[in-house]
């Protein structure tokens, strides 16, 4: 009898948790487009821009932990689900960015923007790894021995 649920559960699980963390970042992204303030005066010549919500857009980190366990329960889906993770950050920093050159305020720091989307992609796929290496270490455990009577 092996532990935990049948391979078909785990596999159905591990799919609709990426799912569920693809869609999360998907809202969030879309609430951090919608939500940002723009272009606001300060007074004195001093102004503030915000072209996308950074906490809403910092939720995406989050993602990573679901993902992680589903590539406990099954890789594929969470490959999947890291790769539209990254996209979807991605696109979002595209709009924040094309935001900044339309309003006029482009210098070329938004640009930066885009190392999230990177460290999204680099720290999920050692998420995804380490998850997946344990999961095999865990089932490769040795028969333990019975000793001659």
């Amino acid at each position: 009898m092996t532990p935990g649920p049948p391979r078909s559960r785990r596999r159905l699980l591990s799919a609709l948790l990426a799912g569920a963390c693809v869609v999360i970042t998907a809202v969030t992204t879309v609430l951090a487009l919608r939500g940002a303030s723009g272009v606001t005066a300060l007074g004195g010549g001093e102004f503030e821009t915000e072209f996308i919500d950074g906490g809403l857009y910092a939720w995406a980190w989050l993602t990573l932990i679901g993902l992680a366990v589903a590539a406990w329960l099954w890789a594929v889906p969470a490959l999947i689900g890291l790769g539209a993770v990254v996209a979807v950050t991605a696109a979002g920093m595209v709009v924040a960015v094309r935001r900044y050159a339309d309003a006029g305020w482009g210098d070329g720091l938004e640009y930066l923007g885009f190392l999230m989307p990177i460290g999204l992609l680099v720290l999920g796929s050692v998420l995804v790894a380490t998850a997946v290496a344990l999961r095999r270490r865990r089932r490769r455990r040795p028969a333990p021995r019975v000793a001659p009577a």
